[in-house]
């Protein structure tokens, strides 16, 4: 789930992680979640486990948002962020 600027949280059957990513200057949130979405579900896909999954999701969310109306993430911006995003163990509860 994307909760915006406050980063995002990803719930499996066992363990539940939360994401930050770091600050950045929006300039149009057109598309982030559409971008936040495809990089998890790509992610999944590949086979990666769902705390680089969630980290890949933010990276790109994080880059839609830099990008000015309807364009979309560019991947060596997303890339950029990728190192930048924490992710933490949570309590599912």
């Amino acid at each position: 789930m994307s909760l915006g600027d406050g980063g995002a949280v990803l719930a499996g059957p066992e363990s539940c992680w939360r994401g930050h990513a770091p600050k950045i200057r929006a300039v149009s949130t057109i598309g982030a979640g559409d971008s936040f979405l495809a990089g998890l579900v790509w992610a999944l896909v590949q086979g990666q486990n769902p705390p680089d999954a969630l980290r890949l999701a933010l990276s790109a969310g994080s880059a839609a948002v830099q990008m000015p109306g309807t364009e979309l993430c560019r991947p060596e911006i997303a890339g950029e962020l990728l190192a930048k995003i924490e992710i933490e163990t949570v309590s599912c509860g």
